[in-house]
């Protein structure tokens, strides 16, 4: 689940999709643009009023690293502006990671 909230006095300056990329932490602009993303979410006006934006579950497990890439805005102008982007998961345990005393006390009950 991905939410996203542009500043509300400009919602021209919103973006209009939102490409995201998974394990590709040295990916540039370039290579933004030119690549296939993992997904890419075109923004509607609900989305711009706080309408939650699902993700494709299957799309994002194992991911190490997110990158989050923004081609424009709803107006076509030069700044694209954002006031937050919240990301709403749960991280998995890496393989071969110790578990935590309190995944350690969960697991004996």
């Amino acid at each position: 689940l991905a939410h996203s909230d542009p500043p509300p006095e400009d919602k021209s300056r919103g973006p209009e999709s939102i490409r995201l990329f998974v394990n590709k932490p040295t990916l540039d602009f370039d290579g933004a643009e030119e690549e296939s993303p993992v997904q890419e979410l075109k923004i509607t006006a609900d989305h711009l009023n706080g309408a939650p934006i699902e993700l494709r579950y299957v799309l994002f497990q194992k991911v190490l690293s997110l990158t989050i890439f923004i081609p424009g805005n709803i107006g076509g102008g030069d700044v694209t502006a954002l006031s937050c982007i919240k990301i709403i998961g749960t991280p998995a345990p890496q393989e071969g990671a110790k578990p935590s005393e309190e995944q350690q006390k969960s697991a004996k009950s």
